[in-house]
């Protein structure tokens, strides 16, 4: 049997991953690393403070449906742009 508190962290990572997918739509790839990380790849990010709020959109959403407990999320950013060389 799994514990209760297991659950739980799994259901709020699912909360987490759902809130990201919805922010990066189809202009990236989104995936879970392990455990409480996750790595995007955006195709098409001209404003990552835009990104960043879309996320934060998102987990207030699932937050005001959360009654005990909440999702929180910290964010970086690396950019890598290509050009013709690369």
């Amino acid at each position: 049997m799994i514990p209760l508190v297991i659950k739980k962290a799994i259901e709020l990572s699912a909360k987490l991953a759902h809130a990201i997918q919805q922010s990066v739509g189809s202009h990236g790839i989104a995936a879970r690393t392990g455990g409480d990380e996750f790595e995007v790849i955006m195709t098409d990010c001209e404003n990552e403070q835009s990104f960043y709020e879309s996320v934060e959109r998102e987990l207030a959403k699932a937050n005001a449906r959360e009654n005990r407990y909440q999702v929180g999320v910290s964010m970086g950013c690396f950019y890598k742009c290509l050009d013709e060389s690369d």
